[in-house]
């Protein structure tokens, strides 16, 4: 990653954090139903969103110190 510019870590670092809110997002949005009544996710549903967004949050943080590391 070290020959990447800072815009496009700056790019990366944009779609990663989009990523990882949309995953927050679908996990409030599973929790409930159409009619506002807390449904919840499968276990299994839960655990592979969950895993995906603190991945996700590892990379964030990688990616955020390789942009400070560049300016």
């Amino acid at each position: 990653m070290n020959d990447l510019s800072p815009d496009q870590l700056s790019l990366i670092l944009s779609l990663v954090e989009s990523e990882k809110y949309q995953i927050a997002d679908d996990i409030q949005n599973e929790d409930f139903d159409a009619d506002g009544k807390q449904s919840g996710l499968s276990r299994a549903s839960f655990s592979a969103l969950s895993a995906r967004f603190w991945e996700l949050s590892r990379i964030e943080e990688l990616l955020t110190t390789l942009t400070t590391a560049k300016s």
